[in-house]
């Protein structure tokens, strides 16, 4: 991968996290999918455990890691789609 590339997906990474942190659920979904219609983005994944645990209530017995499991779909689903569509990116 080139340089530009990996400057480009580290900064859509951290704009990611950043999102999830300050901004509305909404903008962090754009991010991860901006990520992962591009890259193998397993990043997603991890920031999606992190930002799971930062907001997930420790009041509630069932709570759910709503983000991580929403990351591992946009995963499923979009590596077909990024395989297909853009064959030369890895």
């Amino acid at each position: 991968m080139s340089s530009r590339a990996s400057r480009i997906r580290v900064a859509l990474g951290a704009l990611m996290l950043v999102s999830g942190l300050f901004l509305p659920w909404y903008v962090t979904l754009v991010w991860a999918l901006a990520l992962c219609l591009r890259y193998r983005a397993w990043e997603v994944v991890g920031i999606a455990v992190m930002l799971d645990l930062f907001w997930m209530p420790t009041s509630l017995p069932l709570a759910f890691p709503y983000m991580t499991l929403c990351a591992l779909a946009l995963l499923a689903v979009f590596e077909p789609l990024r395989k297909q569509l853009l064959t030369d990116v890895m």
